[in-house]
């Protein structure tokens, strides 16, 4: 048997039992994917398609109803500090300041370290994303996208295996998310960190990963393709938005998410449709108050509501 990647999802299910006489609701089933140590992968797809039960199976908050997940060899059946999650809330403890809550975690990862090795540790990266004059401030004391730095300083402080990130920017304002996704970026570059990450934001997707996995619609949802994001690195904002290659990359992941996910079942892309009509059903992406599970342009980032 060749050895398995990284991380490796095989024939993921979750399903919800029904009232007597009716069928389990099935929100996905067979995901399979692998990642590599070191490498970027994000996971896009309408709401309601299971990523973020999927991010919480591999973070082993959450049980799946068949299938199994490997981390470096080893089956994910609990929570552990192998695996660091940012939520799309910061989650501090409000109680404590900057250092204490990244210090918190530090001390259950390693807790045979003296005071001072915590501490020292901590502060490393804490100032890693640019907190260095907030260290002693409470959460109530810091912007939102100062809360944002301390929750993925916290999660890099740990040193997991792999990082999962369920929607980490999608609070934040346009400039403080383009901000944080640089610094996310040189850190990931400096550490070499396994991420794997959701988002309803094409571009940020593109930005950020390696590769990017396209989930079709529930219920049965899968992972009904996988786009290779072949931009060089390191990526600059303002020279992407010059390449065809990533207008070619962004037009490939739109058609996907406007076009091919509405009933497809089973990995079944539903291609039959007469081109007019699909023409007909594209939403005007400049357009507001579109229906929930299209895509809008939203100041000028595509994302997925």
């Amino acid at each position: 048997m060749s050895q398995l990647p990284f991380l490796y999802v095989e024939n993921l299910s979750k399903q919800y039992s029904a009232p007597r006489g009716k069928a389990a609701h099935v929100v996905f089933e067979n995901v399979c994917f692998g990642i590599e140590k070191g490498e970027f992968v994000c996971i896009v797809g309408h709401s309601g398609c299971g990523k973020s039960t999927i991010l919480n199976i591999i973070a082993g908050l959450d049980q799946s109803s068949s299938g199994y997940v490997y981390v470096a060899g080893r089956e994910v059946n609990r929570p552990g500090l192998s695996r660091g999650v940012i939520f799309q809330n910061h989650s501090l403890l409000p109680w404590k300041t900057a250092l204490q809550n990244v210090a918190f975690s530090v001390r259950a990862r390693w807790p045979d370290w003296s005071k001072s090795a915590v501490r020292e540790h901590s502060l490393k990266y804490l100032h890693m994303v640019g907190l260095k004059d907030a260290e002693h401030k409470r959460p109530a004391q810091l912007s939102g996208g100062m809360r944002q730095r301390v929750g993925i300083a916290r999660a890099f402080a740990i040193e997991p295996q792999i990082l999962l990130m369920d929607e980490p920017f999608g609070a934040l304002d346009a400039l403080t998310r383009g901000t944080i996704q640089d610094e996310l970026i040189r850190i990931c570059a400096e550490t070499r960190q396994t991420v794997f990450m959701i988002t309803h934001d094409v571009d940020e997707a593109l930005y950020l990963s390696d590769r990017v996995l396209l989930m079709s619609n529930g219920p049965h949802a899968e992972v009904a393709e996988t786009v290779e994001v072949t931009l060089s690195r390191p990526r600059e904002r303002a020279s992407l938005v010059r390449s065809l290659e990533y207008f070619e990359l962004r037009s490939r992941v739109l058609d996907f998410l406007v076009n091919r996910t509405e009933g497809t079942q089973h990995g079944q892309r539903s291609l039959q449709q007469d081109p007019a009509s699909q023409e007909s059903q594209r939403p005007d992406l400049g357009s507001a108050g579109q229906e929930r599970g299209h895509v809008g342009n939203v100041g000028g980032v595509m994302r997925l509501r």
